[in-house]
């Protein structure tokens, strides 16, 4: 809302340039800048361990599309007491914690939503008299029982079904024995027996394959699901893995007598969570690519280096 009078006093506001905020209302009678108003409101994407959200049927708003809890913010609420009012008085739910995930200019009601996914125990619906009906529904439904993209109800739901992937990829690959055969020869692979040599020798070969599958994959996955998400998957991913991926390491080395070759511990951990990373990427693109196929690799056991031949043809240089 743009004032037109002064709130104080009645007096019609001028439009005077003020700092870095450039022209805004101004009351030459009172001396004061009146800067444009909107209202401040939740929107909470409640899920529950089952991966269904919780979605409402309010007519007053939508017949065709469902929707997500939401209401404004009260004075002297904060945005998480607010989301966990409205929670409660609109599906009579209770929920443990959730997670801030953005603010959204919403320019059809001309109102800044606050966006949050809150996660909860599955229990019947309570219902206030401004929801006409609301249900448990798989995610992957709902996202399209919501107003389409670019909706925040959308957005959220998208945002909850990116980070799953992460999840699920994380526990699929906790099962991996990091390096179990590392040292050991087969056939399938091409062993470099020495940390140094795989460094070395290989690193040039291991830049100039792998670099174009993640330009590749990074123009791809900028396209399908945006950078943020990208990076969300970068960060959960390795953050979940980077302590196993290190002591499994420090494991092998101590297996093969090589504690003196640490030198390139980082260099390596990180190879690894790079690889892991962008195979997360896939998966959240539903695709297989090259680092899929990384996977397999980790999954015998060896830490890939490099590659033997001219890829795709030839096989996997391991440590």
């Amino acid at each position: 809302m743009r004032f037109k009078y002064c709130p104080d006093c009645g007096e019609r506001l001028i439009i005077k340039p003020i700092g870095d905020e450039g022209d805004v209302p101004f009351c030459e009678k009172c001396g004061c800048p009146w800067f444009d108003m909107f209202s401040s409101a939740v929107i909470v994407l409640v899920v529950n361990e089952y991966g269904e959200a919780a979605l409402l049927r309010q007519n007053y708003m939508s017949t065709e599309y469902r929707v997500l809890v939401s209401g404004f913010i009260k004075p002297g609420e904060s945005a998480e007491e607010t989301a966990r009012r409205e929670v409660a008085e609109e599906i009579g739910i209770e929920f443990d914690n959730c997670r801030l995930i953005g603010t959204y200019w919403f320019a059809k009601k001309g109102m800044m939503m606050i966006g949050f996914i809150a996660r909860a125990e599955k229990a019947d619906l309570t219902i206030s008299g401004e929801v006409d009906s609301a249900e448990w529904v798989p995610v992957e439904n709902a996202i399209n029982m919501v107003h389409g993209k670019g909706s925040v109800s959308y957005e959220l739901l998208d945002e909850y079904l990116k980070r799953s992937v992460s999840e699920r990829f994380i526990e699929e690959v906790r099962s991996i024995k990091w390096f179990k055969n590392s040292g050991k020869p087969c056939d399938k692979y091409l062993l470099v027996r020495s940390i140094y040599d795989a460094y070395d020798n290989w690193n040039a070969n291991y830049l100039s394959v792998w670099e174009p599958q993640i330009c590749f994959l990074e123009k791809l996955a900028e396209k399908m699901i945006g950078d943020d998400a990208a990076d969300d998957i970068f960060e959960t991913v390795s953050m979940a893995l980077d302590k196993d991926i290190w002591n499994e390491w420090q494991s092998f080395r101590a297996r093969g007598g090589l504690e003196e070759e640490n030198a390139l511990d980082e260099e390596i951990a990180d190879m690894v969570k790079r690889d892991l990373c962008w195979a997360a990427v896939e998966k959240a693109l539903n695709i297989t690519g090259f680092f899929t196929a990384l996977l397999e690799i980790y999954q015998d056991g060896y830490l890939p280096c490099g590659w033997e031949g001219d890829f795709p043809n030839g096989r996997a240089a391991v440590i």
